[in-house]
């Protein structure tokens, strides 16, 4: 499998994809939508015309990076990888995190109290 498969790349023209969609989300607005998706992708936005506080907003809702095009080749690949290598990271933290809570559960009422007070 492709580790590409784990990266979202959001363009900010108008997408034509969703051409015979009403409403189009914005690059911004799908990446929230993503963000709050239980399994949130890397981001990168890669735009023709973006400006400075789309790139903030993207940045600061966690994006991996804003590229203005047109790009190196060998960026973008680095950007790709790094994104990958955030994702896995970030698969890892939850996955131990569903572990950690699956035992504290499995707790007895005295284990859970030792463990308050320890």
């Amino acid at each position: 499998m492709f580790g590409f498969l784990f990266v979202g790349v959001i363009w900010l023209e108008p997408a034509a994809w969703c051409s015979t969609c009403k409403y189009r989300p914005s690059g911004l607005e799908l990446q929230e939508a993503l963000a709050r998706s239980e399994e949130p992708l890397p981001v990168i936005f890669l735009t023709a015309h973006g400006d400075i506080s789309s790139a903030v907003r993207a940045m600061k809702q966690g994006a991996v990076d804003f590229l203005n095009k047109p790009v190196r080749g060998h960026e973008l690949l680095e950007v790709v990888q790094r994104a990958l290598t955030w994702g896995a990271a970030e698969r890892q933290t939850r996955r131990r995190k569903r572990e950690w809570c699956a035992r504290f559960e499995r707790l007895t009422l005295r284990e859970h109290a030792r463990s308050l007070r320890s």
